[in-house]
């Protein structure tokens, strides 16, 4: 964090009888020799006001100076959403009231670091171990921060199951010989299924 001192002289006026300070808009405070060094210590961009005031009472036009402190690295958060077989991840980096965000960056997997320019679409059922990680403007990098993204595929009860099930239709009474097949009684019909050593008949 930086801090400032001040010091100010009054030529061969009557002397300097006293000096004080503002930060922003907050309230004017004296300064003196034995004040040292006041420090600013909270991110962000602040104007420092200055002036002097002489033994006659001759007040200083106020000077000024910006600094802007930023002394807190970014955070990264992530979201996931599920999408068609894959897990969606969008990253945001939030600096605060510091510099602002610059960049952002993931590994996924132990792979290399890649700049983020988009939502990633992780494949690939199962867990998987992505590393984020925000820089700011003044050059603060966050520390890496593990998340553990699950992909879920949809799943295969049965994977290696390629093969469609056989359904048998059986006529009650037995389709006649004669009459061409016609039926001069209500005819009625049962329906069996089988899936070999498939994943099983589902419906």
């Amino acid at each position: 964090a930086p801090s400032f001192t001040l010091s100010a002289t009054d030529g061969d006026g009557s002397g300097v009888a006293s000096t004080e300070y503002r930060i922003g808009e907050g309230e004017w405070t004296a300064y003196t020799e034995s004040s040292g060094a006041v420090e600013i210590t909270e991110d962000g961009t602040y104007t420092v006001h200055f002036r002097s005031t002489d033994e006659a009472e001759n007040v200083e036009e106020a000077g000024s100076a910006t600094v802007k402190v930023d002394t807190t690295a970014p955070v990264t958060t992530v979201s996931q959403a599920p999408q068609d077989g894959a897990t969606v991840v969008t990253l945001t980096g939030d600096d605060g009231e510091g510099s602002g965000v610059a960049g952002i960056e993931y590994q996924l997997d132990g792979g290399e670091w890649v700049a983020y320019t988009e939502p990633v679409r992780v494949t690939g059922a199962g867990e998987h171990t992505m590393l984020v990680r925000s820089t700011d403007t003044a050059g603060l990098v966050e520390e890496a921060q593990s998340v553990t993204v699950t992909v879920d595929d949809g799943g295969d009860p049965e994977p290696g199951d390629t093969t469609a099930p056989t359904t048998t239709l059986t006529w009650s009474p037995a389709q006649p010989d004669g009459k061409a097949g016609w039926y001069t009684t209500a005819p009625s019909f049962t329906l069996s299924a089988t899936d070999g050593d498939g994943s099983g008949v589902a419906s």
